[in-house]
């Protein structure tokens, strides 16, 4: 009898852990790629940091499935980019400098407006000034220097991804919707 209870309560554990770690079960709540922004206008106000502002805008289009305009004017929401940095900090030295161990790490600053303006003649705030910061480890060996620049870009770019889905999960979030008029602006320089 106990033999059989054992194997009762070994296969009911081993369903759920099949069920729940199935590809079609996840938390509730926003996600990337969240329909949240499906069909939003959208203008992207870079502030000349390009390079960043055009992964936001494949990003938002591609996964999050919102329109990105070129004049604010047409758009929902604004993204205003205040800073987009890399930064990198060295935090340990081992054996006389030949292998050292840093942290990488990529901010961004921003802010959401809509297109209307307020009496002082500025864009109407709907998410306030917020910072994102994406951080990860990284030791390098100076003796192989082409090697450990690529690998901190490839680092670099991760992180960066992770920080443009942090922003556009936050924003999604933040956002108030509504299901008639969605698009999102691009400004491209």
């Amino acid at each position: 009898m106990i033999l059989k209870n054992m194997k009762i309560t070994y296969i009911m554990i081993l369903a759920v852990t099949l069920l729940t770690s199935c590809g079609g079960w996840h938390p509730r709540g926003v996600g990337y790629g969240s329909d949240t922004l499906k069909g939003t206008k959208v203008y992207i106000d870079n502030n000349n940091f390009i390079q960043f502002g055009n992964q936001l805008a494949d990003t938002i289009r591609s996964s999050y499935k919102a329109v990105v305009v070129n004049d604010p004017e047409n758009a929902k929401y604004i993204i205003n980019i205040q800073d987009a940095t890399r930064g990198q900090r060295l935090t340990s030295v081992v054996g006389g400098a030949s292998s050292n161990t840093y942290d990488l790490s990529f901010t961004v600053k921003y802010n959401v407006t809509t297109p209307e303006k307020d009496e002082n003649d500025k864009y109407v705030e709907v998410i306030p000034n917020k910072t994102i910061i994406r951080e990860q480890f990284w030791q390098s060996n100076s003796t192989m220097q082409l090697a450990q620049n690529n690998e901190a870009d490839r680092i670099y770019k991760s992180i960066t991804n992770d920080a443009i889905v942090a922003m556009l999960n936050q924003i999604a979030t933040l956002v108030p919707t509504d299901s008639h008029d969605k698009t999102i602006v691009s400004q491209n320089k």
